[in-house]
């Protein structure tokens, strides 16, 4: 009697394709989430810039008029640029603040928007 046991090349070769398939996924799955944390992360910085200006302009108590301004600060050893955009409201104590914030000095793709308003002091 000569009982083989064992798997053939063929059932061999199948494992191998599935298994190669399953690793490539999870892989690929890996990458995009590494990819998808650098960006929030990005995201994240940018919009603390934005709160940070908007924080130091309704500290400073500044009557600000309408109008736009623009800058760069440094946070997480990466500039970010910012743009401001001063607006009157139908109220006339107070005043519409539009910050945008980028990490390209162009400013093409804001990463962030934030709006605020400032007080008459």
């Amino acid at each position: 009697m000569n009982a083989n046991q064992g798997f053939t090349l063929l059932e061999v070769l199948v494992a191998v394709a599935v298994l190669g398939f399953a690793l490539g996924a999870i892989i690929r799955t890996v990458g995009l989430q590494a990819d998808n944390t650098a960006y929030l992360r990005q995201k994240t910085q940018a919009h603390w810039v934005a709160q940070n200006r908007l924080s130091e302009l309704q500290i400073q108590a500044l009557w600000l008029a309408p109008g736009e301004d623009q800058g760069r600060e440094i946070l997480g050893g990466q500039t970010w640029y910012w743009q401001l955009k001063i607006s009157e409201t139908p109220d006339p104590d107070l005043r519409r603040l539009d910050l945008s914030v980028s990490n390209q000095a162009d400013m093409k793709a804001p990463m962030t928007h934030l709006t605020g308003f400032l007080g008459k002091p």
